[in-house]
C-alpha cells in the first residue's frame, strides 16, 4: 500500500484518493512519500504526479502535505501549475496553509496575464514582495514583453516598478513595444508623468 496514494494521483483518480486519504492513518500512508514502486524523477511523489486539479485539491486539504516540495527540475507544484496557467490547480495550492509563493510562480503568472491568479498571489497572506528579487526575470518586464496590460498595471500598482530601470537592457517602454501593446505604452506614459 506504500504506493497507493502515488498511484491514485498518477492516475488522476479523485475517488480512490479520497478513500485513501480518509484511511491514511489506519493504513500508515504518507502523502509526501516518494513512490517505492519504480517511479522516478519529477513525478515520483504524489504532489507532482497528478495533472488533475480535483486530485490536487484533495491533496491540498491535508495539512501535513509538503506543498513546497520540488520536482527534479527544482520547481514547486505552484510554479508548474502557474506555468501552465492552470487556474484551478493554482487556487488549490494557494489554499494550503503552508504554500510559499515564489518569484518564479509570479513571473509565470505575469507571462500568461491571468489577472485573477496574479491578484490571488499578490494578495495572499504568505506573499512576500522580496521573492520578486530572487528571479532573474522581472515579472513586470515579462508582462510588458508579452503584451499583458492588466498584469503589468497590477504589478506596478501593487509592487512598485522603477520605470527608469532597464530589464534585460531594455526600459519598460521598450518591453511594451516588443509586446506590441499600445495600452501598455499609454500606461507607461501616464506612470512616467506621475513620477516626474
Amino acid at each position: 500500500p506504500a504506493c497507493s496514494i502515488f498511484h491514485a494521483c498518477e492516475n488522476n483518480s479523485s475517488k480512490c484518493l479520497q478513500i485513501l486519504l480518509a484511511k491514511r492513518d489506519a493504513l500508515g500512508l504518507d502523502v509526501n512519500a516518494a513512490a517505492s514502486c519504480g517511479a522516478t524523477g519529477a513525478a515520483s511523489i504524489p504532489l507532482h504526479a497528478t495533472t488533475c486539479a480535483v486530485v490536487l485539491g484533495l491533496l491540498c486539504k491535508v495539512p501535513e502535505l509538503d506543498v513546497n516540495s520540488e520536482d527534479t527540475g527544482g520547481r514547486t507544484a505552484l510554479q508548474c501549475w502557474a506555468s501552465r496557467c492552470a487556474v484551478a490547480g493554482v487556487w488549490a495550492l494557494l489554499g494550503h496553509p503552508g504554500v510559499r509563493i515564489s518569484g518564479t510562480a509570479v513571473v509565470c503568472t505575469a507571462r500568461h496575464g491571468d489577472e485573477d491568479m496574479l491578484k490571488a498571489m499578490l494578495d495572499h497572506p504568505r506573499f512576500d514582495q522580496d521573492v520578486l528579487e530572487e528571479v532573474d526575470l522581472s515579472a513586470f518586464a515579462v508582462a510588458c514583453t508579452n503584451g499583458r496590460y492588466g498584469a503589468a498595471r497590477l504589478l506596478h500598482d501593487r509592487c512598485g516598478v522603477d520605470l527608469t530601470a532597464p530589464e534585460w537592457g531594455l526600459l519598460p517602454v521598450q518591453s511594451a513595444c516588443m509586446g506590441g501593446s499600445v495600452e501598455l505604452l499609454l500606461v507607461w506614459e501616464h506612470l512616467a508623468q506621475q513620477v516626474q
